[in-house]
Parts: structure tokens; sequence; C-alpha cells
């Protein structure tokens, strides 16, 4: 994993506070921010992911970015741009069938990274 700014937390925002997206509480998660890249190796064992994505409440509405799900280098899923003030997405890529690498990627919304705590909670790989 690689980050601009900070360090990618685990089940917690990128800078130690609960994850909060929209005024809801998560547990489990990780949190980054703007421009960040989070790669697995999944070497063809699963068919599917599903995670939420969102701005953190703790920018209180501040902050926009764009969450990208990427599949051996092809990009499989994305938010659009979202704001603090959005309720969380759900993204879910179906078609992981002999897929070898899974990144998760966060970049900035073209208004620079102020302010860009991105949340990716919930996620969920499913077995072959």
């Amino acid at each position: 994993s690689r980050q601009t700014q900070g360090e990618i937390q685990s089940f917690k925002s990128a800078v130690g506070t609960p994850l909060r997206i929209a005024k809801q509480d998560f547990e489990d998660g990780i949190g980054a921010h703007a421009v960040s890249f989070i790669e697995y190796p999944i070497d063809g064992l699963f068919k599917a992911l599903e995670v939420t994505v969102g701005i953190d409440g703790q920018t209180e509405g501040r902050g926009s970015a764009v969450f990208r799900v990427f599949v051996d280098g092809k990009e499989k899923a994305s938010s659009g741009t979202m704001n603090g003030f959005m309720a969380s997405k759900t993204l879910r890529v179906d078609d992981l069938a002999g897929a070898r690498r899974l990144l998760l990627s966060v970049i900035d919304a073209g208004d620079g990274n102020k302010n860009d705590l991105a949340d990716w909670v919930d996620g969920k790989l499913y077995l072959k």
C-alpha cells in the first residue's frame, strides 16, 4: 500500500478516529487519504468483492474523492466523485474468477486532497 499523506489505518480513519460515513459508524474497515493505493494478491480464489465507501465524517462535510477498484490492472468499479455530505456507496465486482491482483484506489476529485479522508468499510471477498 502507498499513500501521499499520513498512513493507511486498519479499523479507524486515516487520522485515527473511529470510521464514520454520513453519521453512520463502522467497526470494520480501512481509513485512507487521497491519493492512496492498496493492493491485495487474490490468486484466483474469489468470485466477487463488495465494499462500502465514503468520505469520513471527521471532515464535517469537507473533502471529496473518487474510489476505484482495479482487477488485474483494469478498472472494474468506481464511486464517481463523492464528498463529505454524501451517504456511503457500495461497490461490487462480480467477475473475479481467475483474477490475480486487486487494487483499491482513492484519488482526489480534482480539487486537491485537503480533507480527503477516504473510508473503505465492511469489505467482503466471496470465495469461489
